[in-house]
C-alpha cells in the first residue's frame, strides 16, 4: 500500500513496486482510505509518506506495525523538520 497525497508521487511509487515484484499495489491519498484498505485488503507492505495534508501518518504505521506489516516512512521535507514519534 503506498499512502502518499501527492497523485504523481503515489502514481510513481506504486510502479517502482509493481517494479520490485509486489503485485496488487493499493494507492490511499489520506489517512481514512489508508486505514479501509488495511482492513480490506491482504498488505505485504506500507509506504507511506510521513505528512498526509495536515495528518501525520504514525497512527496507520502504528496499525501497520501491529500486523506485522513492514513499513517504509518518507518525506520530501528536511529530516529536521521530521516530527519524533
Amino acid at each position: 500500500m503506498v499512502v502518499e497525497d501527492d497523485f504523481l508521487i503515489a502514481i510513481d511509487s506504486k510502479a517502482v513496486l509493481a517494479e520490485l515484484g509486489f503485485h496488487d499495489v493499493y494507492i490511499a491519498h489520506n489517512i481514512l482510505n489508508g486505514r479501509a484498505l488495511l482492513s480490506s485488503r491482504h498488505l505485504e507492505l506500507g509506504l507511506l509518506d510521513i505528512n498526509i495534508g495536515s495528518e501525520l501518518v504514525y497512527p496507520l504505521a502504528a496499525e501497520l506495525s501491529v500486523r506485522h506489516i513492514a513499513i517504509v516512512l518518507l518525506t520530501g521535507g528536511a529530516q529536521s523538520g521530521i516530527p519524533h514519534e
